[in-house]
């Protein structure tokens, strides 16, 4: 079977010259070689709990290691995946007990009308594309061959990925896919079977090439701002002109959200920083005019006809302010001793019409805009863009940006499958682009978190949401610790127990009790907590308690912990303490205030979803103790717990209970338990000095932080601890219920969630559910 001259012309578009089939090598210039990778994620575990700053660290080693003679490409695909598909991979199995299957059904069918909003089914094809200059295929070949394995090994240890090297007729796939949308019949115009890559031995004797198995019928050209690919696909390229000096690590995942059928490339050429230095001061002072004029505010400035200097450009385009720009990166690099690269960011939209085109392209611009980057459509060089997001990392636009390799390696091409992870559950649509928000809260070393808002913000929706996630996604353990009545009616509704306090040992200390640290240490914490919460809460009432709320605390902790080691029982701890209560005063007291909880009992039992009532803080730190006990004990037989508190403000009211509450939180994370902490009023603690430090290392401490509407002194206080983007900010600002942003380990993300409101959908009442009161 032949080829059109249409065909050929066609071919004659493809920019490379030769292609070596046994090498997988492709020239595209006259001495400018490419090898191509498909980068997969490795199984879950090799990624599992790094962090959005550790995988910035780790990416910016991978670029400080890549050779000085190598250009790469990232070439980010989108590809649309079965809607049926998808949706077996979110949905939940209703396999739970009737009482939660009942519920499950209703998420279910709620989470696939939500699909139908944005781009979901999607998956997102990350390609590695490595070009480098020598005089002959057989250096190049040598190269490549010296430099993969190296390579290779590189992108799994840092960042948890495999780089699967790409054959020349696998990689010629990949481009008659880009340049054919929608169809898969790669080869079969040329007589080859499906899925059958041609061999080039057999095209040369048909007297064909390589393009004219990838070349598309037809390019139409006559238009500025997009292009015609077959006759019934539109195309439109973009240009990423500047990136703001704050860069989100979710930069890329969102900008390649908006659409299903999208590329977006990145081509980092590295660049000589001290010869930049001088090339680009060069060039901005040919530019550069200095202009005098007399200066004559005042009688001495007249007197001795002082005069201004200004510098002023010759010249005002894009081209001489990125110049300028690149002056400032190669300054600072060269201080830091930090590499540079030349870097060109384009963006190719595919639509079926020109409609949908339109429509996501203004897309692309608000969600680049919520980054403060700036984008421009590729006006007159639409073919030149399309050329450029090939897989042959060469860029045919002369639109290259100078960044530092610090700057770069906070906005990663990749990992975007990992970012919400797998097993995740819905938290919300994407704020931008309406996806769905997927996230595995076990998916990393550091689960536990915090929800925070102001009043009626909607922070016990978002605490029963988090809940309900657990409940229907796992099998785990899922605990309530809540000061008043608003959770019974939603744990009943939803099969779980509401139970009392009693049969509590506060001296009880399980084999490894204190996991990270010693057990007695750990333990040491827990009494000085109980202690001052005795202080607090007893002189409170009383009046009764007056001590010197450091030093004594502490003795007498110790003294109250040797008793604990050696009796072990509570009762005959309980003794030896009253018949020394002259020397313990605050020890005696607590343990008459701890009789109440001496009881025959147990707060323990076979229940998976329970709720504890407290009624102080007291009450707090001895069931959260008897609990943890308990952890132990679960953990032996690889049970996970979800343990939520519904107010952590009253933990952080002390220095003692606060450092109780760290201790737990690490002890958890070390038992891969999960806890999650409701801020009730961030502005109380912000306004006050002491609760504000011990917030803020709440905040640092825990991986997970789900931010409703803010006032503007908390929002400050949490822009500065989460080193929040402007962006994103601006979601926590006036929100609406059920608004916020979430931060995760691996991204973070604006969110809308008012999960099966029936203004949204069908009815389920799974609104109400999270919203009833008590």
């Amino acid at each position: 079977m032949g080829v059109s001259k249409a065909s050929r012309v066609m071919a004659g578009r493809i920019p490379y010259e030769f292609v070596y089939e046994e090498a997988g090598l492709f020239e595209v210039r006259e001495g400018v070689f490419s090898r191509a990778f498909l980068l997969k994620e490795m199984r879950h575990e090799v990624g599992a709990g790094v962090s959005g700053g550790l995988a910035v660290k780790r990416y910016a080693s991978l670029l400080n290691r890549l050779p000085q003679d190598m250009t790469v490409q990232f070439m980010v695909y989108n590809r649309l995946i079965p809607l049926e598909d998808f949706l077996k991979d979110i949905l939940v199995v209703p396999d739970k007990g009737d009482a939660l299957n009942v519920w499950i059904d209703r998420y279910n069918r709620m989470l696939a009308e939500y699909c139908d909003v944005g781009h979901n089914n999607v998956k997102k094809l990350v390609y590695l594309i490595l070009s480098v200059k020598r005089d002959t295929p057989e250096e190049a070949v040598r190269y490549f061959k010296k430099q993969e394995d190296g390579l290779r090994k590189l992108f799994e240890e840092r960042c948890g990925l495999e780089a699967v090297p790409l054959s020349a007729g696998e990689r010629l796939r990949v481009m008659y896919s880009v340049l054919n949308p929608g169809k898969e019949d790669f080869g079969r115009r040329l007589g080859y079977a499906e899925g059958e890559n041609p061999a080039l031995t057999e095209l040369k004797e048909r007297r064909l090439t390589t393009k004219d198995c990838i070349a598309p019928s037809m390019i139409d050209l006559k238009y500025k701002d997009h292009l015609v690919l077959n006759q019934n696909t539109y195309v439109r390229s973009f240009l990423i002109t500047s990136l703001p000096v704050s860069l989100s690590n979710s930069l890329i995942n969102d900008i390649t959200n908006i659409s299903s059928n999208m590329i977006f490339s990145c081509i980092y050429e590295p660049a000589d920083a001290r010869y930049g230095l001088e090339a680009s001061a060069r060039a901005v002072a040919e530019n550069v005019v200095v202009k005098e004029s007399a200066k004559r505010d005042t009688i001495s400035e007249r007197r001795e006809r002082a005069v201004v200097r200004r510098e002023m450009m010759l010249t005002e385009n894009e081209e001489k302010f990125g110049e300028k720009a690149a002056l400032k990166t190669f300054r600072n690099a060269v201080a830091a001793e930090d590499r540079t690269f030349l870097c060109t960011f384009v963006i190719v939209i595919f639509a079926e019409d020109l409609q949908v085109l339109n429509r996501d392209s203004e897309l692309l611009h608000i969600s680049t805009s919520k980054f403060a980057c700036q984008v421009k459509c590729l006006d007159l060089q639409q073919l030149e863009g399309l050329q450029t997001v090939l897989p042959l990392c060469t860029c045919f636009v002369d639109a290259k940006r100078m960044f530092s390799l610090s700057r770069l390696a906070a906005i990663p091409p990749f990992g975007f499958n990992s970012a919400f992870g797998r097993g995740g559950t819905f938290i919300g649509l994407n704020a931008i682009n309406d996806n769905l928000v997927l996230h595995n809260r076990k998916s990393g070393k550091n689960p536990a978190g915090l929800i925070a808002g102001v009043e009626h913000s909607g922070k016990t929706f978002q605490c029963r949401r988090e809940i309900f996630n657990a409940l229907i996604s796992t099998e785990d353990k899922v605990i309530i610790l809540s000061d008043s009545a608003e959770y019974e009616g939603f744990v009943k509704r939803l099969g779980g127990e509401v139970r009392a306090i009693m049969g509590i040992n506060p001296f009880e200390m399980r084999e490894h009790y204190g996991l990270v640290n010693t057990d007695i240490y750990s333990k040491t914490i827990m009494i000085e907590a109980l202690l001052a919460a005795a202080v607090k809460e007893c002189g409170e009432i009383s009046g009764g308690l007056s001590v010197n709320e450091g030093e004594e605390i502490t003795n007498e902790a110790e003294v109250l912990l040797k008793y604990a080691v050696e009796l072990r029982d509570a009762e005959a701890v309980r003794e030896a303490v009253l018949n020394n209560a002259d020397q313990l005063p605050v020890m005696a007291e607590t343990v008459r205030v701890l009789e109440q909880y001496l009881q025959e009992g147990s707060v323990s039992g076979g229940g998976r979803f329970i709720l504890y009532r407290f009624g102080g803080l007291m009450e707090l730190i001895l069931l959260m103790d008897h609990l943890f006990n308990r952890m132990i004990e679960d953990s032996e037989n690889n049970i996970t717990i979800w343990l939520f508190i519904d107010s952590v403000d009253i933990l952080l009211s002390l220095d003692q209970t606060a450092a109780f509450l760290s201790d737990y939180i690490e002890k958890m994370n070390a038992l891969q338990n999960v806890f999650t902490g409701v801020v009730q009023s961030s502005v109380r603690l912000f306004t006050d000095k002491a609760a504000a430090f011990r917030l803020e290392d709440l905040t640092r401490q825990v991986g997970y932080h789900k931010l409703l509407n803010q006032g503007a002194i908390e929002r400050m206080r949490y822009t500065e601890l989460l080193n929040i983007s402007n962006s994103l900010v601006n979601h926590l600002t006036g929100a609406e219920l059920g608004r916020g942003v979430v931060f995760t380990p691996f991204s973070n993300v604006a969110f809308d969630d008012n999960f099966g409101d029936e203004k949204d959908g069908a009815a389920t009442g799974l609104y109400e559910l999270f919203s009833e009161q008590g």
